[in-house]
């Protein structure tokens, strides 16, 4: 019997136990627009004593679940801690009002190497507490359609120097000068989106001439 790699929940309703007894082959799981009750996260029965089930999770899509909650967010990060790819894509009610339950989210995600959050309402103090936590792990970024302010391309551009790739199409920070940032992301950064900014195009022609080895996609 081949293994079971890939799970999709769609619209449904999770009853105790259902998330915890997925089998330890999973190594991706999409979540749509689905609530995660913090009980299906709890098993229903106890292992047996010293022989502790090591999950294969490695990605995590929650894109398009509407009415996710910083709760649920929290609950997946602690379930699955060793993920490397979390999508939370067009979740455009999710809201990480509770800075700290977020600070712990992304504590927790000590192996993230890449994050989509495409159209989430991220403050600055989301950027920050990505930006401290996931700077030696990160490797790709998108935060397209995001409210991208000055402050926040500052944090991006100084502290996540590994990344590889970053979507910031659609991010219109109040001055467009500061996309010129992003330059100092050129000894890694392989791919950057610019499409649908306020940036400027002698901006562009800067990064390009800064960053040769970057695809720079405006």
């Amino acid at each position: 019997m081949p293994r079971l790699l890939e799970v999709e929940l769609w619209t449904v309703k999770l009853r105790r136990g259902a998330l915890a007894a997925l089998p330890a082959t999973v190594e991706w799981l999409r979540i749509g627009d689905s609530r995660l009750p913090a009980k299906s996260f709890v098993p229903t029965e106890p292992g047996p004593a010293g022989q502790a089930t090591i999950s294969r999770m490695e990605e995590v899509d929650l894109s398009d679940s509407m009415q996710l909650t910083c709760t649920e967010v929290h609950d997946i990060a602690t379930a699955w801690p060793h993920i490397t790819t979390l999508k939370m894509n067009g979740c455009v009610h999710t809201a990480f009002v509770q800075r700290n339950l977020f600070l712990q989210t992304v504590q927790n995600l000590d192996q993230l190497q890449e994050l989509e959050a495409n159209g989430v309402q991220l403050s600055d103090l989301d950027i920050v507490d990505i930006c401290q936590n996931l700077s030696g792990t990160l490797r790709r970024l998108s935060i397209a359609d995001c409210p991208l302010t000055n402050l926040g391309a500052l944090w991006i551009a100084s502290t996540l120097t590994n990344l590889r790739s970053l979507d910031i199409s659609g991010c219109r920070p109040r001055s467009p000068v500061s996309f010129v940032l992003f330059a100092h992301l050129r000894r890694r950064l392989r791919y950057l989106n610019l499409s649908s900014t306020n940036v400027y195009n002698s901006t562009v022609q800067l990064l390009k001439l800064c960053m040769p080895a970057c695809r720079v996609v405006h």
